[in-house]
């Protein structure tokens, strides 16, 4: 069979994303729980970084200390928490709606 030509060579492969299903499931599962308590786009307006980061570092210190599942939703573990939370941050970086209220001790180069 004579395919069509392709020119994907060093492109981003996104098809990664579905080498993790249940971990696309636990985002979709957490962000569509966000929904329905704040409006499916309500994390689009931005917050500061340190309630993002402040989430991400409650669900990270739970998983360390022994606790795989969320407390508040125990269908969902703890690192998809910190997951979603990640991705907050970056997406309000990349859409120049982040709130930085971070204390820079460090500065970027």
């Amino acid at each position: 069979m004579n395919l069509a030509n392709r020119d994907n060579k060093g492109k981003v492969q996104l098809s990664y994303i579905l080498e993790f299903p249940e971990s696309m499931r636990q985002i979709s599962e957490r962000m569509t729980l966000g929904a329905a308590k704040h409006d499916r786009h309500n994390w689009k307006k931005g917050m500061g970084t340190m309630s993002c980061l402040d989430s991400l570092m409650r669900h990270l210190s739970d998983f360390a200390n022994g606790a795989d599942m969320d407390h508040d939703d125990e269908s969902l573990t703890n690192m998809s928490g910190v997951i979603v939370n990640a991705m907050f941050i970056i997406e309000h970086m990349y859409a120049g709606v982040s709130v930085d209220d971070r204390t820079k001790i460090i500065e970027d180069k």
